[in-house]
């Protein structure tokens, strides 16, 4: 074998090795961008002066999974995979528990995937814009599918007033009697012409289908005061989205949510 051989096996070799390297790059690059699972119907509900609860839809089972960081710490990385780095999971709330000090953690089962998603960030800044992540796919994002709204919120001021529960409850079915496996139920308060006049709060059902809400944490649409329902005007209105991403709407009295009435979803 001679020189001029060797030499074309030589470039051979580099033109293989120069062609794999790119075949990985592209690889990576599409791994850290991809979104395999896209969030949609985003609801920003449960705002105080320290924490929030995001809520959000998957066409297809999901983990939940939410990363937030305050909006002065500058732009996300443009590579969704590593926009999460250094930063704090948040889980959903059905895949938390709290322990013996009272933290939430997570549970020994770990995150599971569904198609509602209700996560709870704690221990937030009051009077401070966040920016918000949802874990989709290997990568991230931060914006809805249905509209492609960009997700942020502000928390409000300290609130000192201490208020006693008053929790409205009932029970989520379908029209042949049985049971969703997951559903999350929100709440807003209207006046009699219709106008929103509180904040949205949110909780998912239980194993059993129920679900409760604390009347008594509404604040005004501005998240000022507490809000003061009159039960001879005001109207609680209720959403539940379901497993099936459908969203059915439910006004009840004030005075009749001790319990609701049944809330009937679509299969």
């Amino acid at each position: 074998m001679g020189k001029p051989f060797l030499r074309r096996r030589f470039k051979s070799f580099v033109a293989l090795l120069l062609f794999l390297i790119f075949i990985t790059a592209t690889a990576i690059v599409y791994l850290v961008t991809v979104e395999t699972v896209s969030p949609k119907y985003i609801d920003i509900t449960n705002l105080t002066d320290s924490g929030v609860t995001i809520t959000w839809y998957t066409d297809e089972p999901s983990e939940g999974i939410v990363y937030v960081r305050e909006k002065s710490e500058g732009t996300w990385s443009k590579l969704p995979v590593l926009s999460k780095r250094g930063l704090e999971a948040f889980h959903d709330d059905r895949d938390m528990v709290q322990n013996n000090e009272g933290m939430y953690v997570l549970k020994e089962s770990g995150s599971q995937e569904r198609r509602t998603h209700h996560v709870t960030v704690r221990a937030l800044k009051p009077e401070t814009e966040y920016q918000f992540r949802i874990a989709s796919g290997l990568g991230t994002t931060d914006k809805d599918a249905f509209d492609n709204k960009l997700v942020s919120f502000t928390t409000p001021t300290v609130t000192e007033e201490l208020r006693l529960p008053d929790p409205a409850y009932g029970n989520v079915k379908y029209p042949d009697d049985s049971l969703p496996k997951e559903a999350i139920v929100k709440m807003v308060v209207k006046d009699k012409d219709g106008a929103i006049k509180s904040q949205v709060i949110s909780n998912y059902i239980s194993e059993k289908a129920t679900w409760s809400l604390d009347v008594n944490t509404l604040k005004d649409v501005a998240l000022q005061k507490y809000l003061e329902i009159n039960e001879e005007t005001d109207i609680e209105q209720f959403t539940v989205m379901n497993e099936n991403g459908s969203s059915l709407t439910y006004d009840i009295n004030p005075q009749y949510d001790k319990p609701a009435d049944q809330f009937i979803v679509e299969r």
